[in-house]
């Protein structure tokens, strides 16, 4: 019927989600795409509290959040996933070329020690589900022992409830917040448009109108009809 109010089962709000996608988790819900993000300097209850509340779509921004074991192990996979990535960067040539030699031993004599930890747990971003995405299906998990899994994951605990540490402190400076991975965004954008055709005068004229004002300038001068 015309004008008939909306039945209570359909003003009932969706349930949230808790099966987290990847603008749901932590680094994107940290990222700021014009600046710094907090994640660098927010305190560790603070942040759990904001992973936590989540939004009006997901529970929470981190697996960590809900009772369910297995799910909690899910942020543990994608932590020692990326870790396990960040290792390997630290390991290549370029590493070696740009970072202070003695930072990057300290640090080194770390990953020696932890990343064979890390990689016992991760579980590839699918956990091996047999997912059709590529880039999932790319990930082979190795079979892992209890007994494995127990000892590696007592000594990512361990690691990190360390007050300190120069691998964790290097990881935190190389993010710089996201501000350096942002800025070569922007910059790479810049490039690609610049490939693509736009000219040099285009670009004077667009910064041009984006910070001057439009029409003459407010100088002040009344004598300004007769000149």
């Amino acid at each position: 019927m015309f004008g008939s109010q909306p039945s209570s089962q359909s003003m009932v709000p969706a349930a949230k989600r808790t099966k987290l996608k990847a603008y749901d988790l932590a680094p994107a819900q940290a990222l700021n795409s014009m600046g710094v993000s907090r994640i660098e300097s927010i305190g560790l209850l603070e942040l759990e509290h904001m992973l936590s509340a989540g939004n009006k779509v997901a529970k929470y921004f981190s697996e960590y959040a809900d009772d369910d074991p297995e799910r909690k192990g899910v942020a543990i996979s994608r932590m020692s996933q990326v870790m396990c990535l960040a290792m390997e960067r630290l390991e290549g040539d370029v590493a070696s070329k740009v970072l202070d030699k003695s930072v990057l031993r300290d640090a080194m004599k770390e990953v020696s020690e932890m990343k064979p930890y890390f990689t016992t747990l991760n579980g590839g971003m699918n956990s091996g589900n047999g997912s059709k995405s590529l880039k999932y299906a790319t990930i082979s998990a190795l079979p892992k022992s209890e007994k494995d899994i127990t000892f590696a994951a007592q000594k990512v605990f361990e690691w990190l409830n360390k007050p300190t540490s120069v691998l964790r402190s290097l990881l935190s400076f190389l993010s710089g917040g996201g501000c350096w991975y942002v800025c070569a965004v922007h910059e790479k954008s810049s490039r690609a448009y610049i490939k693509k055709g736009m000219s040099e005068q285009v670009f004077i004229d667009s910064s041009i109108k984006r910070l001057m004002k439009s029409g003459p300038a407010d100088d002040g001068d009344d004598m300004g009809a007769f000149k």
